[in-house]
């Protein structure tokens, strides 16, 4: 279900964000509403918690990237081995057929000159 749409008329006091930042257009100096905010003063035991919070996140956050990279290496690894099994076994049948052709070709010239 999608959220109701907001109908209250846009304020003209705010700038949209097409007049603000034209396309290609880097700002020259970062406006004060942009500089970044002083952190919190916090209380002993919420920043423990925050700090605990974080690692725990960026721990889950790191063993599910691993994770992804370790499956797409190994689909990596399955298809390439594949490839290169099914290379190695055109090789290898293309090779015996040739040496089949010129042993059947040599045994029966062997045999024609037997015969004469």
């Amino acid at each position: 279900m999608n959220p109701p749409e907001s109908k209250l008329p846009a304020d003209p006091s705010i700038p949209v964000l097409t007049e603000v930042l034209k396309p290609g257009e880097v700002p020259a100096t970062p406006s004060p509403a942009m500089a970044p905010a002083e952190p919190l003063a916090l209380p002993h035991d919420i920043a423990v918690l925050a700090e605990r919070l974080s690692l725990r996140l960026s721990t889950q956050l790191s063993e599910e990237v691993t994770a992804l990279v370790e499956k797409r290496c190994h689909d990596a690894l399955i298809d390439h081995t594949a490839w290169l099994v099914q290379t190695i076994a055109r090789h290898v049948s293309d090779d015996l057929q040739r040496q089949l052709r010129e042993h059947v070709r040599r045994v029966v010239l062997e045999e024609l000159a037997r015969r004469n």
